[in-house]
């Protein structure tokens, strides 16, 4: 009886050690397990901060600058894509500095007051949007035909040195453009004004600034900008203009109340609906670019208004962009107050 009755407590024994021995093993994996979700949670929230930090930075350059094969910042022409205008207090008033990097020139302007922009850029690799409003060849007083066309030449950003040849150039092809020129140049470059304005090409007002913070700061530093242009063109040419074309196009900053303050003033805003990219391309792409758009315009019959840009490498390709023109009869004219302007 006594060996039974001891090895019953044997047995208990070892089953009681066995529950207790699974007890612990069991605490033990559920502490482990409770220990390692922790880090992962930390390491996702980690990983998903590093994203969105990446994620804002990208657009942030997207939306802003491109930097060029020379490493110069370059600002898109449009910032077409960003999704909120920056309203930043200021005017236009005293000196107010102009950046321009011109190839031609091999110099880099410094800026009294405004960040570093330049002549036009690229978005999602800029262009205006391509659901863009245009007005067509009727609605800017053309007949269309198979023999005629009429196509608008605007050349933003100047004057400068590259301003003479693109006169010569144009005056070797008959043809007619418009100039939409900053303040500051006009004043650097009077000569050249008088010389587009005496060979019967049309002029227009583009800032004084080209700076998107301060232009678009406000209704009244819009105007005091347009304003301080004309009063320049004036100086130079004893006339002045009613064409505008605002800093890196109408979209999206010029808003409904901006769009009625210029309206009332006199003004007519200008956009355009071929970009040629010559900020972009800076060689003969630009011309083969600019073709398609015209092409595909003429299809919808839509006159072409096209934008390029008072710059050397601009000049180095305008003959081809010309020859095509004139060898598909279209007549160069320039703009003027009885056309309805094209608008984004």
């Amino acid at each position: 009886m006594r060996q039974k009755r001891q090895k019953r407590k044997v047995l208990r024994l070892r089953e009681g050690i066995l529950i207790c021995s699974s007890i612990v093993l069991l605490i033990i994996i559920m502490s482990l397990n409770i220990g390692s979700d922790k880090p992962i949670a930390s390491n996702n929230k980690v990983v998903a901060a590093e994203q969105s930090n990446k994620t804002e930075s990208t657009i942030e350059i997207e939306e802003d600058e491109i930097i060029d094969d020379d490493n110069n910042t370059i600002v898109e022409h449009t910032d077409i894509y960003e999704n909120q205008q920056q309203s930043l207090p200021g005017d236009v008033s005293g000196e107010i500095g102009y950046i321009d990097q011109q190839e031609d020139e091999n110099v880099d302007e410094t800026p009294v007051e405004t960040p570093t922009e330049q002549e036009g850029i690229d978005e999602s690799e800029q262009t205006q949007p391509t659901n863009s409003s245009t007005t067509t060849d009727l609605e800017v007083g053309n007949e269309i035909d198979n023999e005629k066309k009429v196509a608008y030449l605007t050349i933003d950003d100047g004057p400068y040195g590259s301003s003479t040849d693109i006169l010569a150039i144009l005056e070797e092809y008959n043809a007619k453009a418009t100039f939409f020129m900053v303040e500051p140049k006009m004043r650097e470059y009077p000569e050249l004004v008088r010389e587009m304005v005496s060979k019967g090409h049309g002029v227009g007002l583009h800032s004084v600034t080209h700076d998107k913070h301060q232009f678009y700061a406000s209704r009244q530093s819009l105007l005091n900008e347009l304003s301080v242009s004309n009063e320049t063109l004036k100086e130079i040419t004893g006339e002045t203009t009613p064409l505008i074309r605002t800093p890196y196009g109408s979209a999206p900053y010029m808003t409904d109340d901006y769009k009625a303050a210029v309206i009332n003033n006199g003004y007519i805003m200008w956009d355009w609906n071929v970009d040629s990219k010559d900020w972009k391309y800076r060689d003969e792409r630009y011309v083969h670019d600019t073709i398609a758009q015209i092409e595909k315009l003429r299809e919808q019959d839509h006159a072409p208004v096209i934008l390029l840009h008072d710059k050397t490498t601009t000049v180095n390709h305008l003959r081809e962009l010309l020859d095509y023109l004139t060898e598909n009869h279209y007549e160069l004219l320039k703009l003027d107050a009885s056309l309805q302007p094209v608008q984004f």
